[in-house]
């Protein structure tokens, strides 16, 4: 164990809280870029969905990573390297979610 983190938390309820929190904080953000006419309706929705599934993704990758740190059952070692991989993973499950919903801004440039 590498440190204290309490009971372990529900990974499951924290992909849906962090998703819901994705969708609130999304929908406002980009509703006031509506208004403002800097994203079009297509581009609003798109945002919207991309960001509440990337809330839940880190929502949930993170709270797996604090029940890894924490587990007793696991020496420090292991409880370290299996919370690195849900970090891992998640930060791979947002960008991919990135390459999927805005292909053309992370092309790169040919020399």
């Amino acid at each position: 164990m590498l440190i204290e983190t309490g009971t372990p938390r529900s990974v499951k309820g924290h992909l849906v809280s962090g998703g819901l929190a994705g969708l609130a904080l999304a929908s406002v953000y980009e509703y006031m870029r509506y208004q403002k006419g800097e994203v079009s309706k297509n581009t609003l929705s798109k945002n919207i969905a991309k960001a509440s599934l990337q809330g839940g993704i880190i929502a949930a990758s993170s709270i797996a990573a604090a029940n890894a740190f924490g587990d007793k059952n696991k020496s420090t070692l292991q409880g370290s390297l299996e919370g690195l991989l849900y970090v891992g993973a998640g930060v791979a499950s947002v960008y991919a979610l990135e390459q999927i919903f805005n292909p053309q801004k992370t092309k790169r440039i040919k020399k």
